[in-house]
């Protein structure tokens, strides 16, 4: 008995130990896991440069709609693949840009 003290089972339920000492653990590995990030980072390539800078004026912003599918050639092909390598991974596919255009 631990007069009070709250106690956890770790995953394996064969040592129960106190909460202070499975945060313990827990900010160790956590500490441990953050290192190896570091160290990945400060290993990696630095990032490629950005391009150019560009001004409201280079900028130009259209509501899509389903009439703009009609006018303009392989818009929805082009959206899909601005949002999915902001994403970095398919993150909408043609019938989702499609569907989204015919909302307004």
């Amino acid at each position: 008995l631990l007069r009070g003290r709250k106690q956890h089972r770790v995953q394996d339920r064969s040592v129960a130990l106190p909460v202070g000492a499975m945060m313990a653990a827990r900010i160790r590995r956590l500490e441990t896991q953050l290192q190896e990030v570091d160290t990945a980072l400060a290993d990696s390539p630095p990032p490629p440069p950005l391009g150019r800078e560009v001004s409201g004026a280079d900028v130009i912003v259209t509501i899509g709609t389903s009439a703009l599918v009609e006018q303009v050639a392989d818009v929805v092909r082009r959206i899909e693949e601005v949002v999915n390598q902001a994403y970095t991974y398919r993150r909408v596919s043609r019938a989702d840009v499609r569907d989204r255009l015919a909302m307004g």
